[in-house]
């Protein structure tokens, strides 16, 4: 047994009664039937053309009827294949773009050359133009992009020659030790190769250990290292 959908409620318009006067609207009544062939003869308020029409125009070939007419759902129908074409036809587009790559371009497509470059040029020559007036930084804000920029050329990689220890700001003395081994005056200092505190040294690194960098070291050192990070405003 076919559906009646919600949207196919048939209105049936009833003559003004007696009392009523004859300008007034005529009452609505909706009905949903429980078989096709209890439907009243009306109209059929078609949900999509929002317009009222005729059972027979929502009667489909089958006999089903639609909760709109026929002549809607084939409008719909049509705009509903031109989108489909419309979207097949930009897929095809989008596709081809790529085809006039050549092999041995590696995917990087080549842009033609303007034919007026060599009569106006093409602004390479302006690239490296300084304009200082045109600054966008303000005078405050430049000093101090200058300071960080000095202080981060100021900053130089250090290595004690004696404890072997390496960072920044070790304040090397002019025979090459850290201010600590400098101030240690015995004969074997504490932290020297000689007190045997480094477990290898150069000598006596293993030569499948020499050419390892310096994240491998730590990596399988016994000793773990801690970075410290530091933000620095500017």
């Amino acid at each position: 047994m076919p559906y009646v959908p919600r949207a196919g409620y048939y209105a049936h318009l009833q003559k003004p009664g007696a009392g009523e006067k004859q300008g007034c609207v005529a009452h609505v009544l909706y009905v949903r039937p429980s078989n096709i062939s209890d439907l009243p003869s009306g109209l059929h308020y078609c949900t999509h053309g929002k317009h009222e029409v005729t059972v027979a125009e929502c009667t489909a070939a089958d006999g089903t009827v639609r909760a709109n007419c026929i002549a809607c759902l084939a409008r719909r129908q049509e705009a509903y294949a031109r989108a489909a074409d419309a979207r097949a036809q930009r897929e095809v587009e989008n596709q081809g773009d790529g085809d006039g790559l050549a092999e041995e371009d590696e995917g990087v497509q080549t842009v033609p050359t303007d034919e007026f470059d060599a009569i106006f040029g093409d602004g390479s020559d302006l690239m490296d133009v300084d304009l200082p007036e045109d600054n966008a930084l303000v005078s405050d804000e430049a000093q101090c992009l200058r300071k960080v920029r000095d202080a981060l050329d100021a900053l130089r990689f250090e290595n004690c020659g004696t404890c072997r220890e390496e960072g920044f700001h070790i304040k090397l003395r002019s025979s090459g030790m850290c201010a600590r081994c400098a101030s240690d005056k015995k004969d074997v200092r504490k932290w020297s190769d000689e007190n045997r505190v480094n477990p290898t040294p150069d000598a006596q690194v293993p030569p499948c250990l020499k050419n390892l960098t310096e994240m491998e070291r730590m990596l399988i050192a016994r000793v773990k290292t801690v970075m410290q990070v530091r933000w620095t405003r500017g």
